[in-house]
């Protein structure tokens, strides 16, 4: 399936789901922050090499919907707009000295997720408390890659660009996984806390040197904190 093709079946599956003419649910909307990374190393392809990788600060947003199995479980859905990435370091040292740098990638992707998970309510104790597991789909929409060059004299220059998806881009376009968190109800108000783990390599390039192909694999890691406020109850009857 094509990645255009993809987009458009997440999209009308979450319109779908999200339809208060179709389904008298819970709709919530979220947001918030996320600690974003990736597994294994990053392989410099210019110069050579595999660096570590660090978390970068991104952010997303989401509408939900809940619907009802009992009164203790249930599941969740929804489409999510949903920042991923990370950082690293690399080196360059040219014949001439002037020209030995080091630089600081910051890669942001966007995504648009199809979460699907398995909700169960804890009783209450003061306020509703829930826990979650289940995965995710989603395909890459856009992002930047902005790197900082740090010169031996100590100028520094700044170049970004938009990351490109596909084999002969910076990652693959494809991404999915499994997902799990817990959650508090304050009344209508929503605080959430839930981590993904991406199971595909993203990484186009490859380190045919490494004894250990996965240490340079690249799979999407990201902790996240959100932030919502759940809407009455689509479709239920006012007295």
């Amino acid at each position: 399936m094509k990645s255009k093709d993809l987009f458009y079946l997440i999209l009308c599956l979450s319109l779908l789901l999200l339809s208060p003419t179709l389904h008298g649910q819970h709709f919530s909307i979220k947001g918030g922050l996320s600690a974003a990374n990736v597994t294994g190393d990053m392989i410099d392809l210019q110069w050579g090499g595999s660096y570590p990788t660090r978390h970068q600060t991104t952010f997303h947003l989401e509408a939900s919907v809940i619907f009802p199995l009992s009164s203790a479980f249930s599941i969740q859905t929804g489409i999510k707009y949903n920042g991923k990435g990370h950082r690293h370091h690399s080196q360059g040292i040219n014949i001439f000295p002037y020209f030995g740098y080091v630089s600081e990638v910051s890669s942001q992707i966007f995504y648009a997720d199809l979460p699907l998970a398995i909700k169960f309510t804890i009783p209450k104790v003061g306020c509703e408390t829930y826990v979650f597991v289940g995965g995710y789909v989603g395909i890459g929409l856009h992002g930047k890659r902005v790197t900082t060059n740090t010169f031996i004299d100590r100028s520094s220059e700044m170049v970004e660009r938009n990351i490109q998806f596909g084999d002969d881009g910076d990652y693959q376009r494809l991404d999915y996984g499994g997902h799990f968190g817990v959650g508090l109800h304050f009344g209508s108000l929503i605080f959430e806390v839930s981590y993904s783990l991406g199971i595909p390599d993203l990484s186009i390039a490859s380190d045919p040197s490494s004894n250990n192909p996965e240490e340079n694999m690249n799979r999407n890691r990201l902790l996240s904190v959100s932030l919502g406020y759940r809407l009455m109850n689509i479709g239920s009857k006012t007295e």
